[in-house]
């Protein structure tokens, strides 16, 4: 849809340029997220970004701004994995015009929007992981090349059975919390 700007009782359309839309090449809810961003000490041209995909999460720096959105299908994202989180990097750092840069996937779900963080140039990603072999919680790290957000590290599987319930980041350092859900009554 085009983009409104009302300034001084008049209105300014802002039609999306075709070069600011961008697909997701996985199975996604249907939808669309936009980034607009726009000078407020001048009356600049309202710069619009569009990613045809849902957003789940929404996690942002002084730098960079990131949508996840869970992969939305049955069948496997990939052999072991039965579900995945694709993640798509905007780059804010100039005034009024965040450009939309990398994209990639882990394995497994994220709890929330603290399930992830920015530092010293990677992506970590706390999820837990759903596969043919039960359940379990991973950190995987992440790092722009080329247009891409391609994995660099990957914790050892934590807590098999448990799923994440809180995960923070804090310098170097890492915190996730799992949970282990019984039936009570076995």
């Amino acid at each position: 849809p085009t983009g409104y700007w009302r300034a001084g009782g008049a209105e300014l359309a802002f039609p999306i340029d075709c070069t600011a839309v961008h697909l997701n090449t996985g199975s996604t809810a249907l939808g669309y997220s936009e980034v607009a961003t726009f000078r407020t000490d001048t009356a600049g041209k309202l710069q619009r970004q569009v990613l045809y995909e849902s957003a789940d999460e929404v996690y942002a720096t002084g730098d960079s701004l990131y949508f996840t959105s869970r992969h939305w299908w049955w069948g496997s994202f990939k052999p072991g994995s039965l579900n995945a989180t694709y993640l798509h990097k905007f780059d804010t750092r100039a005034p009024g015009a965040a450009q939309y840069v990398a994209s990639g996937a882990v394995d497994g779900h994220l709890v929330d929007q603290f399930s992830i963080d920015e530092w010293n140039q990677h992506l970590r990603v706390a999820a837990t992981v759903s596969g043919g072999s039960g359940t379990w919680s991973e950190v995987s790290v992440l790092s722009e090349r080329a247009g891409r957000l391609v994995q660099v590290g990957k914790s050892a599987r934590l807590a098999p059975g448990e799923r994440i319930t809180s995960a923070r980041f804090l310098g170097d350092v890492g915190y996730v919390v799992t949970f282990r859900q019984t039936d009570p009554l076995f």
